[in-house]
C-alpha cells in the first residue's frame, strides 16, 4: 500500500504518479500529417499522391509485388520443384538424437530410453508432428547395448557392423521408439 512512484514536472517539482496525471513524455509523440486541409498547408490540393492514376484514387492500390507489367520478381526466380518444394516426402520422418546428448544425460545402465524419457530430460524438444515420429540415432557405437525397434543412421550401421559383427538395425524392426543404454566406462 505505501508503493508509489514519483516523476519530475517539466519544472523541476516531485509528483505522484496518478491516473488523472499519466501522459507520454514531452517530445516522445509526433502529430500525425494532415493531409488536403487547405492549399496553404504545404499537403493540400491532392495531397502529395500527384494529379491523377491508380496510386492517387482511394483504395487499396496496387498490388505487392507488381512492377508495372514487367515481368515481377517472384515470377522470375526459379522455383523448387518437387520434394524441395515442400512436398510430404521431403519432411523429416525420424528424430534424431545424438547418442552422446543421451549419455550426458546422465541414463543409468538398463534404463529405457524413449521419446518420453527424452524429452523428460530436455535432450530433444519435439514439436507438432514429430511428437508421433520413432527416433533415429547416431554416433558412437560404444554406447548401446540393445537398439530393440530403433532405427539407426548408415554409418553407425556400418560401424556396428565392424564393433560387434552384427547388423545394428536389420535385427529389429526399422520404426520403433525405445532401446537400452550401457554406460561407457570413464577413464
Amino acid at each position: 500500500a505505501g508503493v508509489y512512484a514519483t516523476t519530475t514536472k517539466p519544472g523541476g517539482e516531485n509528483v505522484r504518479f496518478r491516473l488523472d496525471n499519466l501522459g507520454p513524455q514531452p517530445g516522445s509523440r509526433k502529430k500525425p500529417k494532415r493531409k488536403g486541409r487547405g492549399i496553404s498547408a504545404g499537403q493540400g490540393a491532392s495531397c502529395g499522391f500527384g494529379m491523377r492514376g491508380q496510386k492517387s484514387r482511394s483504395g487499396p492500390g496496387i498490388m505487392r509485388g507488381f512492377e508495372g507489367g514487367q515481368m515481377p520478381l517472384y515470377r522470375r526466380l526459379p522455383k523448387l520443384r518437387g520434394i524441395a518444394g515442400g512436398m510430404h516426402a521431403g519432411l523429416p520422418k525420424y528424430v534424431n538424437v545424438n547418442l552422446e546428448d543421451i549419455e550426458n544425460a546422465g541414463f543409468e545402465e538398463g534404463e529405457e530410453v524413449s521419446l518420453e524419457t527424452l524429452t523428460e530430460r530436455r535432450v530433444i524438444n519435439p514439436s507438432g508432428r514429430e511428437r508421433k515420429l520413432p527416433l533415429k540415432m547416431y554416433n558412437d557405437v560404444s554406447l548401446l547395448t540393445t537398439n530393440k525397434d530403433a532405427k539407426f543412421s548408415q554409418s553407425w550401421e556400418s560401424k556396428s557392423r565392424k564393433c560387434t559383427g552384427r547388423d545394428a538395425g536389420r535385427n529389429y524392426k526399422p520404426y520403433g521408439k525405445w532401446l537400452i543404454v550401457k554406460s561407457r566406462a570413464k577413464g
